[in-house]
């Protein structure tokens, strides 16, 4: 314990007893003082959210108490104390790739590829987030130079490229007016170490679920201990035998900075490990159809009971490959559930086509102008998007540009599809055409070819000569502010539904405060505008899997860190999908990166990711009494899969036995049940 603040560390061997001893924390604190203000701090948004839910099932009011995450903590302390955190974080890609090109170690092997230097980004955000700065460069680049003889002289340039870029974006941005987001920690603990009382007004605070962090974050961390009373919950979980105590490299590093400030508390409890089943797929699809099945079939015989669906949770290291299997199946199942990010929606798409009509203008395709600006292509000529597409096509036209100075001469323009069956009438230039000495001709059906009118295309020509205009701004070098604005504007153009506009206005949010009048001067081209865009949007269209929170949780593996539930699903134990593959960074490598950690002791080693798996898998087998593991035998392409080695150290272990076939659902949907009879 702290002598002057009171704080103390206390390591559990398991989430549920970490949690536990939160909430026994919490209830003291409530019962001494139920006024008294006290918040708990946490990783992840996940984590927020479901121990908000925990709390409020076991009281019915929790008077002072808020639950955030750290970035949250940090905002709040930079507004208590009156300070502005202006973020370059949106601009950094940028800033990077331009300074890379003129470093010529880097350039020679990143300029001739696709998106090359979005490579080196990695290495300087680890630099940056490690809080490297202009005063750490001339010392780096000497120790660096001690290394040349083992290292050799490409691999040392590439390394000390990185070391002056990363200082140097720094610098560029504080000439802005802007920051890197690592600072906002950094100024955040600055700020609460000059102004504890003004910025931290709580009165007890409480870390939960932190294994890890980044430098700065953990200067913020070390500095809440440090001024105000804290119980920091960290977690150690048993060994993968499920008895021995675990001697984990993974969260030293935090471990260590907190003691510096806090005493520390082992909890002794004795081992309670989870009973595991291994079951065995074919696929990842029938691994996604077994695993939902079988909670599916678990919650039909439990609900009855009063158990709650929020209590299980399907877990993947990696949801990516598993997220059309999971979206079909919880429907096919009709399986409540919910998780952060399901398969891409046509939003996504749409997003994905703006930026290439930004970049390709009177070269792009008709048909992308017609798949992202249709409605506005077609808006007023009382013709279908589609329609004017196919007309345009059909004179020849394949370009945007071309199909602006087109000369139209047809009146109307035939489409090459039929329309529908019409009467020829007696009389009619229908009957004339069709056979004028037949007088039996009269009512016999015809196939009448479809047109559009020629007004009607003169219209969309107008429309897309609007839209090259519109474009063409983004052809010269502008300022970021003016940039930005064409974005927007460019969206509130061509995209008709409010909710559609304002999906893609909300994640521009962040470049748009980087376009403060300090960064006036700083001008851009419409591939870097492309660019900055491109990242900002990248989560764009990924619509929530399943329900809006609610029922079973699908989550990935860093989100159900910390979290605990009665029972979990684990799938995509394959090797190199859990653990992942850890591979080597090939701008600066490990070798590199131990010989600064003199300079920045928090600056990670890739290497150092093996001993992470292991920690997350470990913590996961302590989050549930029960726990289903699932082993997929070939990829989504057929390819054999070999199964995790966490498998293999758990059956030397005698914890599981041979894996089981994945058990089929129980109850067909509808369109399976469909299929089966079709095949039978």
């Amino acid at each position: 314990m702290s002598p002057r603040t009171g704080s103390r560390i206390l390591v559990a061997p398991d989430s549920h007893a970490a949690e536990r001893a939160l909430v026994a924390e919490l209830s003291r604190l409530a019962d001494a003082d139920p006024l008294a203000r006290k918040t708990v701090v946490v990783p992840s948004h996940s984590l927020r959210v479901a121990l908000l839910a925990r709390l409020a099932g076991l009281r019915p009011a929790w008077l002072g108490l808020e639950v955030v995450t750290l970035r949250g903590l940090a905002r709040a302390i930079l507004e208590r104390a009156g300070s502005e955190h202006h973020s370059g974080d949106a601009l950094l890609p940028l800033v990077v790739e331009r300074l890379a090109r003129r470093e010529r170690a880097l350039a020679k092997h990143l300029e001739t590829l696709v998106d090359g230097f979005a490579g080196a980004q990695g290495a300087v955000r680890d630099l940056l987030d490690a809080g490297f700065g202009e005063q750490h460069l001339e010392a780096a680049l000497e120790r660096l130079e001690e290394e040349r003889n083992q290292l050799g002289g490409d691999a040392l340039d590439r390394a000390a490229a990185l070391c002056r870029i990363a200082a140097a974006s720094r610098a560029e941005l504080s000439a802005l007016g802007l920051t890197v987001d690592a600072d906002l920690y950094a100024e955040a603990a600055e700020l609460l170490a000059s102004q504890p009382d003004r910025t931290l007004p709580a009165s007890a605070i409480c870390l939960h679920g932190f294994a890890d962090a980044t430098g700065v974050a953990t200067d913020l961390l070390a500095e809440v201990v440090r001024q105000r009373p804290t119980l920091a919950v960290l977690l150690e979980p048993w060994e993968l035998d499920g008895e021995s105590r675990g001697t984990w490299r993974f969260g030293r590093r935090l471990s260590e900075r907190l003691q510096g400030t806090a005493g520390i508390e082992r909890l002794d409890l004795p081992p309670s490990p989870a009973r595991l089943t291994c079951f065995t797929a074919a696929d990842p699809a029938r691994e996604m159809s077994a695993a939902v099945g079988r909670l599916a079939r678990l919650l039909a015989q439990e609900t009855a009971a009063g158990e709650r669906a929020e209590d299980l949770a399907i877990v993947v290291r990696d949801p990516a490959p598993y997220r059309a299997h999971l979206a079909r199946e919880i429907d096919r199942q009709a399986l409540p559930a919910s998780g952060s990010d399901g398969p891409p929606t046509p939003l996504g798409r749409r997003a994905r086509g703006l930026l290439e009509l930004v970049e390709r203008q009177d070269e792009a395709s008709l048909g992308l102008a017609f798949a992202v600006a249709g409605d506005f292509l077609a808006r007023g000529s009382g013709a279908r998007p589609w329609e004017l597409r196919l007309a345009a096509l059909a004179l020849g036209v394949r370009r945007l540009g071309a199909f602006v100075e087109l000369s139209i001469e047809l009146d109307p323009v035939p489409l090459p599809v039929n329309d529908r069956f019409v009467a020829l009438a007696s009389g009619s230039a229908e009957l004339r055409a069709a056979d004028e000495d037949d007088p039996e001709a009269a009512g016999r059906l015809s196939l009448r070819s479809r047109t559009v009118a020629r007004e009607a295309l003169r219209r969309a020509q107008r429309q897309a000569a609007a839209l090259l205009t519109r474009l063409a701004t983004f052809a010269r070098r502008q300022p970021l502010a003016a940039a930005m604005a064409g974005i927007t504007g460019l969206v509130e153009t061509v995209v008709e539904l409010e909710d559609e506009r304002t999906a893609l206005e909300l994640p521009l949010a962040g470049l748009k405060e980087a376009a403060s009048p300090g960064s006036a001067s700083f001008e851009i081209t419409a591939a870097e505008a492309a660019l900055l865009v491109r990242e900002a949007w990248q989560d764009v269209g990924a619509a929530p899997l399943g329900g809006q929170g609610g029922g079973v949780a699908l989550l990935s593996v860093t989100e159900a860190r910390g979290r605990t539930f009665r029972r979990i699903v684990l799938a995509g134990l394959a090797r190199d999908r859990f653990p992942r593959a850890v591979r080597a960074d090939p701008f600066l490598p490990d070798g590199l990166r131990l010989r600064l950690r003199d300079l920045l002791p928090d600056l990670p080693v890739k290497r150092e990711g093996h001993d992470e798996e292991r920690f997350l898998f470990a913590q996961l087998l302590g989050a549930a009494p029960e726990i289903d593991l699932f082993t997929p035998k070939t990829d989504e392409e057929g390819k054999p899969l070999s199964a995790s080695s966490f498998l293999d150290e758990l059956r030397r272990a005698g914890r599981i036995e041979a894996a089981l076939p994945a058990p089929e659902p129980e109850r067909l949907s509808a369109l399976d049940a469909a299929c089966r009879t079709a095949l039978a």
